[in-house]
């Protein structure tokens, strides 16, 4: 899949939330999906201080209030299944929730008066710990036509949804380093230097291929590579890597 298929994301640093999220509704509106939020929360097992949660998304706001407010995010069951899983999963009311607490499956009774009743997440491995991307609708059918026809765009296009808001709020780089790289894409150049291909990058970074390229197509453009081997050759010598 080549970045072209989701060029509707505007290149380079996001300057406008309101314009970006925009933009990502105007990709989803062909494929039947309305809803979609970006999430970034603290891992499974981690120290109680260091738990956080910060969330981009074209919820309803009184529902993304309730949400934050709440503290949803720590008996959410989708973010429940995003820690134990880095695979892309669908989600919705149903069987899906009889794996859960009562006061999980509140949750998703209390989503679905906002139109969220069915949806795809896609999980990040993040610099603070794990993002989540997902796209939702009210209809059961919508999402999986959406998954089954488009999956893999959905799923390169989460990963740059991620990049692109977390850019917003930026987690400052170490002392004396001043790479443009996002951290995934730093990691997918040092496979190459390793001299692995994109499926063997995929299973180390538990990612998909079609993501890998897409890290490796970003880092190229921004070192003005002929490929991925001179971006990572180019990279080394600038001690990005």
């Amino acid at each position: 899949m080549s970045l072209g298929d989701i060029d509707y994301l505007p290149q380079g640093p996001v300057q406008d939330r309101d314009g970006f999220l925009g933009e990502v509704e105007r990709f989803l509106e062909p494929i039947g999906l309305k809803r979609f939020s970006y999430a970034a929360f603290s891992g499974a097992g981690e120290a109680a201080s260091e738990n956080f949660f910060k969330l981009e998304t074209n919820y309803h706001i009184d529902w993304a209030t309730r949400y934050q407010g709440l503290h949803y995010d720590q008996i959410d069951p989708v973010i429940e299944v995003a820690r134990a899983s880095r695979a892309p999963f669908l989600w919705g009311a149903g069987s899906f929730l009889k794996q859960f607490r009562k006061r999980q499956r509140q949750v998703f009774h209390e989503a679905s008066e906002f139109g969220i009743a069915h949806g795809v997440s896609i999980p990040i491995n993040g610099r603070l710990g794990l993002e989540l991307v997902t796209f939702t609708a009210e209809n059961r059918g919508v999402v999986r036509q959406a998954f089954a026809e488009h999956g893999g765009k959905l799923i390169v296009a989460g990963y740059h949804i991620a990049d692109a808001l977390n850019a917003l709020d930026p987690v400052p780089e170490a002392a004396g380093e001043k790479t443009p790289l996002t951290p995934r894409e730093r990691e997918s150049l040092i496979w190459v230097a390793e001299g692995l291909t994109s499926q063997e990058i995929a299973e180390k970074m538990n990612i998909s291929a079609s993501a890998v390229n897409y890290h490796l197509n970003n880092a190229g453009q921004k070192l003005s590579a002929r490929n991925r081997h001179h971006a990572a050759l180019l990279a080394l010598k600038k001690q990005w890597i």
